[in-house]
């Protein structure tokens, strides 16, 4: 792929490759007495390898990298300048992790995926092969990255003259999961346990809040909110605000300017559009539905069957003595 051969070569360059009569692993570098080294291994200047590690052959270790205990890493695979693998990390086949990257235990890095510069990545993640996560993300515990999925920078192409820079960094809460071939622009952030599904994109600066379920096919436009616990259906269109525990059908569009209160079903192809534009077509209520009206009042039905049987006794009782209350 040419973003992993590019990406690789942008690590390596981070790093001073050693010339033909160097030593392939820096005399500076701290590797542990148990490290399982193939040929063809380099291990940069001040780089740090933990105890039961495996270093497949043709991996490339930057400077000041730091390996942790029981890692794994497969062939061809590069690790930047400075980054760090935690403890039981497993990088399959050709997977790049850039320089300054983070990633937490027991994470497995598919093959021929790349984490780029800066990136946080939490423990028990899951990126399966040929994913992208871009610079300076932010992914929580538990996460879930399906082939192809693109998440930051190039995740969504835009125009030249749009700038992203002034976006803040991509966000993923624990427990995602992110469907194969879903593009999440920078500056997205997506709450904890939020199952987004393949071919959707989210745009740069949107919000995706905690437990939402995202169809496949779904669009989420740049700077668009939908709030917790709500559940967009495919080919869903969303440019404007949605609430929380909303239930919105297939194709339903939410325009830019429009918003949908908290706890509103919309059924199949409503379009809801914003207080500024003429409504067409079949519009959906901008306002919750109004809560039911509850009485304050004492019911004097009997509430068991000994009740039911002695009402009538207590009727007559009442004929008898009127002033005899309950």
């Amino acid at each position: 792929m040419p973003v992993v051969s590019d990406a690789a070569s942008r690590a390596r360059a981070a790093s001073p490759r050693p010339g033909p009569d160097d030593p392939r692993i820096h005399p500076t570098a701290l590797v542990a007495h148990d490290t399982r080294i193939a040929p063809d291994v380099v291990i940069g200047q001040g780089a740090l390898i933990g105890v039961a590690t495996s270093l497949a052959p043709g991996v490339d270790i930057g400077r000041d990298a730091v390996v942790g205990a029981g890692v794994s890493v497969g062939p061809f695979c590069v690790v930047g300048a400075e980054a760090t693998l935690s403890d039981d990390v497993r990088l399959e086949h050709g997977s790049v992790v850039m320089p300054r990257v983070r990633v937490g235990p027991a994470t497995v890095v598919g093959a021929r995926s790349v984490v780029d510069s800066g990136s946080v990545v939490g423990s028990h993640c899951t990126f399966d092969p040929d994913c992208y996560v871009g610079e300076n993300a932010r992914v929580g515990v538990d996460v879930c990255i399906a082939s192809g999925a693109t998440v930051g920078d190039g995740a969504v192409r835009h125009p030249q003259s749009e700038s992203f820079l002034s976006c803040p960094p991509l966000t993923l809460g624990d427990g995602v999961r992110i469907g194969s071939d879903v593009a999440v622009a920078p500056g997205a952030a997506v709450g904890h346990r939020t199952h987004v599904d393949q071919d959707t994109v989210i745009g740069p600066s949107a919000r995706l809040g905690s437990f939402v379920r995202v169809s496949s096919g779904v669009r989420v436009a740049p700077n668009a909110e939908v709030g917790d616990h709500s559940a967009l259906a495919p080919c869903c269109a969303v440019d404007g605000l949605v609430g929380r525990k909303c239930r919105l059908g297939r194709g339903v569009a939410v325009a830019a300017g429009a918003r949908v209160v908290d706890g509103v079903q919309l059924k199949a192809g409503v379009r809801v559009r914003s207080d500024t534009q003429a409504p067409s077509g079949s519009v959906a209520a901008l306002t919750a539905p109004s809560a039911p009206r509850v009485s304050l009042r004492v019911s004097r039905r009997p509430r068991t069957v000994l009740g039911r049987v002695l009402a009538p006794l207590r009727g007559a009782l009442r004929s008898i003595w009127p002033g005899s209350q309950r």
